[in-house]
């Protein structure tokens, strides 16, 4: 009895990790954009539709980014390292949605479902914010700045 109980407490716990969260709500766009590579391959895609309507620029950090090169890029200090696992994982771009000069959302974007480690400039005003696929090799598909 005494060994079920401590196994139903520690399933309570581990699915309650990080059940006080972050106070910046995670958006899911990889599926909003893997969705547009596979109906619209060749079209440029509006980053402006993705998440909420309170930013007003998007930011994309690079793999093993770290806190001293993100605060380079959006201009201000914000914990990357606390808040995405960036630093450590080099599957993933963070999308950081910015309004003013603090992070109101964020998501882990799953690189191979469309890659934007060469967009150029990192960040993107929102009315901005068109980004065109490039095929690269073996089917990876990286985003650049639509012209």
């Amino acid at each position: 009895m005494k060994q079920s109980l401590f196994f139903v407490g520690f399933c309570l716990l581990m699915t309650c990790t990080g059940c006080g969260g972050s106070k910046y709500p995670k958006v899911n766009v990889t599926a909003a954009i893997a969705d547009h590579l596979q109906t619209q391959p060749d079209q440029p895609f509006d980053l402006g539709t993705l998440g909420s309507d309170e930013w007003q620029k998007i930011c994309v950090l690079d793999p093993y980014t770290a806190n001293t090169e993100g605060a380079k890029i959006l201009g201000f200090n914000w914990d990357f390292e606390s808040q995405s696992s960036i630093k450590e994982n080099d599957g993933i771009n963070l999308l950081v949605f910015v309004k003013d000069q603090s992070v109101v959302a964020f998501a882990e974007h799953l690189r191979h479902k469309g890659d934007f480690t060469s967009l150029k400039p990192s960040c993107l005003d929102r009315e901005d914010a068109v980004v065109k696929p490039r095929k690269g090799t073996k089917d990876w598909i990286s985003f650049v700045k639509d012209e």
